[in-house]
C-alpha cells in the first residue's frame, strides 16, 4: 500500500501469520512518480488484544449456542422503559434480522430459514452496543 500523506487502519485490519503487509508513506511528488514495485517489509509479530465473552457481553446472552435455529436472549438488568435493538448478521455482513424490543429480560428468536453458519448479534441499548457471536447448526 503507499500513499502519499496518510495511512489509516482501523480497529478491524487484521493481517494473518505468515502474511506479509506492507505501508509506505511518501512525498506527494515521489508517490506521483513511483511505479508499483515489490518491496520486502520488516516483519514484525505483534500480540492480538483478547477480549473474553464475559467482557464483550455484560448485558446479554443467547442460548442454546450452538443453536438448530430457535434461540433466546437474555438480557441483564434490563429497565422496563428501555428500547432495545438487536441486530443479526451474516460474516458476510449481510442483516438476517432487525427487530426493536422493549425492556423485557428475554426474548426468542427463530433463524430456522437463514442456512447453518456463523452470526453475530448486535444488542443497542441507550449509548452502549454488545456483540455475540451465534452458531446455527
Amino acid at each position: 500500500m503507499y500513499a502519499g500523506e496518510n495511512i489509516v487502519l482501523g480497529g478491524g485490519v487484521n493481517v494473518a501469520q505468515g502474511a506479509d503487509f506492507l505501508a509506505t508513506i511518501m512525498d506527494p511528488v515521489t508517490y506521483c512518480e513511483q511505479a508499483a514495485t515489490m518491496v520486502t517489509a520488516k516483519s514484525e509479530e505483534i500480540a492480538p488484544a483478547v477480549i473474553t465473552p464475559a467482557e464483550m457481553n455484560a448485558m446479554f446472552t443467547v442460548f442454546p449456542n450452538p443453536t438448530t435455529g430457535h434461540f433466546t436472549l437474555m438480557m441483564k438488568d434490563v429497565d422496563e422503559a428501555s428500547v432495545i435493538n438487536v441486530e443479526i448478521f451474516g460474516l458476510m455482513g449481510e442483516r438476517v434480522l432487525q427487530t426493536e424490543l422493549l425492556g423485557k429480560n428475554q426474548y426468542e428468536f427463530d433463524l430456522s430459514g437463514s442456512p447453518k453458519g456463523v452470526y453475530i448479534v448486535r444488542v443497542h441499548s441507550g449509548k452502549e452496543i454488545w456483540v455475540e457471536k451465534l452458531i446455527k447448526q
